[in-house]
């Protein structure tokens, strides 16, 4: 029988890794201060050990932080990110050079907004069996958590011509 662990961070990812250094820190000072003091019965000594305590306090709180602080950018960072387009027409690929999304902004109705500026009539309206599939709202929601950084959209010759030849004439597969 094989034990599966699976940890679910959820919303409070940062926190639970403040709290987990901290602790850690934390423990290690005491049990530091702890052996070297040890044995010692005086007042001033006392004082040592909760100055020692309050230290390791303060130094577990400030490293705890700066993994926070990085974590925290590395998040912002990934945001920042411009996502790719690509429009698979039966296993021919078409990058849309032009036009890419930021991570933070990457939805399905900017996805439908980028798509209506690049078809072939401008006043029409597009729709294709790939819009409606549930593959294509997972790949939306992996763009958005940072588990990939292209978007491809599957199409058959038959609605690529319909859609979007016009866009891509002379250009021809530029992947």
């Amino acid at each position: 029988m094989k034990i599966k662990f699976e940890c679910k961070w959820g919303k409070n990812k940062y926190l639970n890794i403040y709290l987990i250094i901290t602790v850690l820190i934390m423990f290690g000072a005491f049990w530091v201060g702890y052996e070297l003091i040890s044995g010692l019965s005086d007042a001033s000594e006392i004082k040592k050990l909760f100055w020692g305590i309050i230290l390791s306090i303060d130094t577990a709180t400030a490293v705890a932080l700066a993994f926070l602080a990085y974590f925290g950018y590395k998040d912002y960072a990934k945001g920042e990110d411009e996502i790719q387009i690509v429009l698979d027409v039966d296993g021919k690929k078409y990058r849309v050079d032009e036009l890419k999304l930021l991570r933070k902004f990457f939805t399905r109705a900017e996805i439908l907004g980028v798509l209506g500026m690049i078809q072939n009539d401008s006043t029409g309206r597009f729709d294709f069996k790939y819009l409606s599939d549930f593959e294509f709202l997972d790949q939306i929601n992996d763009i958005q958590k940072g588990k990939n950084d292209k978007m491809i959209i599957k199409l058959n010759r038959d609605e690529f011509n319909k859609f979007f030849s016009k866009y891509f004439q002379g250009k021809g597969s530029n992947e």
